[in-house]
């Protein structure tokens, strides 16, 4: 792989990604939504390119290169204003359609977009009377897979749908990511509240996910969908118990503060044989040594810093 494009190229994922990229000498056209679009922690090292989400279709013209490898199309509005309405979840799936299209017309020869494990647990929750924001995120990552799949094989494009369970770090959202919230609640003082689960997770350091986001890209893929994750999926408990082990002593979390989650994942859905098999992926950090380097995130002022270990 010598050139890509990365729409979300300033997001938390599409930053690091483009760290990922960028050290393996990719040349990368970042995509980004406007000129106000926040870019601190976007590498200086990439071309820009703004386009709106909905208005994909314009890359064919913004973009006049011909000799990209791959696309990797990560833009996705999680907007906490708008995520209940379905005009934005349509928008998100829409530009996941357009972006296949803008790549087949680019000469583009491989599409990679991340998925999320919750599309595994739609049948449960679209049983359910109600349903919360990850549980519609979820729904809305299931169709735009479900579309993909029928688009690339009408139009014969190879992609790869990734996808992920959790992945935390430094710049993660504080607010929808669970480590995020909980190592930021912590830091003010505060208790986090959390349901109590021995429900199964499997977070990932963001160092890693990018890194295979990158081999997805550069190796010859077999499967049009990967499950990527650490291989040492546990309960979520366990996960919050390693953060409080390098935390004050004073510092709690307060679990079944919150109702437990009717739709729990299930361990067998956390099977990262396939893609350790075909591009020989397996993680380099801990969750301890990722909350350790996530710890640092204050002082650091971009994802390329030193701060962060290699």
């Amino acid at each position: 792989m010598k050139k890509a494009v990365v729409t979300g190229a300033n997001g938390f994922i599409g930053s690091w990604l483009i760290k990922e990229l960028v050290k393996h000498n990719v040349e990368v056209i970042a995509i980004l939504r406007n000129e106000q679009s926040d870019t601190r922690f976007l590498s200086d090292k990439v071309r820009r390119v703004y386009c709106e989400m909905s208005e994909f279709s314009k890359l064919i013209r913004l973009i006049p290169d011909r000799d990209i490898d791959v696309f990797y199309h990560l833009a996705w509005s999680r907007s906490e204003e708008q995520i209940d309405a379905s005009g934005l979840q349509e928008i998100n799936i829409a530009s996941t359609m357009d972006a296949a299209v803008v790549a087949k017309q680019l000469n583009i020869t491989k599409l990679i977009v991340p998925g999320s494990i919750g599309e595994l647990r739609v049948n449960k929750i679209l049983d359910q009377k109600s349903m919360n924001d990850e549980e519609r995120f979820a729904i809305a990552k299931l169709s735009a897979h479900l579309k993909i799949d029928e688009l690339c094989a009408k139009i014969g494009l190879p992609y790869v749908w990734a996808r992920f369970c959790g992945i935390y770090g430094p710049y993660s959202d504080t607010q929808s990511n669970i480590v995020g919230y909980v190592l930021n609640e912590l830091e003010k003082g505060n208790t986090p509240t959390v349901y109590q689960s021995n429900e199964p997770y499997d977070l990932m350091f963001i160092r890693d996910a990018a890194r295979a986001l990158y081999l997805l890209g550069d190796e010859n893929t077999l499967e049009s969908c990967y499950y990527v994750g650490s291989g040492e999926p546990r309960p979520l408990k366990s996960y919050l118990g390693s953060i409080l082990q390098q935390c004050d002593d004073k510092c709690s979390i307060g679990m079944g503060f919150r109702p437990e989650i009717s739709t729990p994942y299930e361990m067998n859905w956390m099977d990262i044989s396939m893609i350790k098999k075909d591009i020989g992926f397996t993680t380099y950090f801990s969750f301890e040594e990722g909350i350790e380097q996530t710890r640092l995130w204050p002082v650091i002022t971009k994802p390329e810093s030193d701060t962060v270990k290699n």
